[in-house]
């Protein structure tokens, strides 16, 4: 039996629990100039660092950290 492949997404955030992974890549978004890159950038780097339970319990984060971008 092949080996299931990984998506992108779970690759993405796997890579994204690194802090300097994460830092290199808001930078990347901060440096696009586009607020919705940005806003996708820092809810990846949330659900990597954190998790998704944040958004369970907390169900205003994601609207707080769409709001400092603005």
């Amino acid at each position: 039996m092949m080996p299931r492949s990984v998506s992108y997404h779970d690759k993405l955030i796997q890579d994204l629990k690194d802090p300097l992974e994460a830092t290199a890549y808001i930078e990347v978004a901060l440096e696009e100039n586009e607020p919705k890159f940005l806003s996708k950038a820092i809810k990846n780097v949330i659900e990597a660092q954190v998790g998704l339970s944040i958004f369970r319990y907390l169900p205003n984060a994601w609207l707080w950290c769409v709001t400092l971008i603005r």
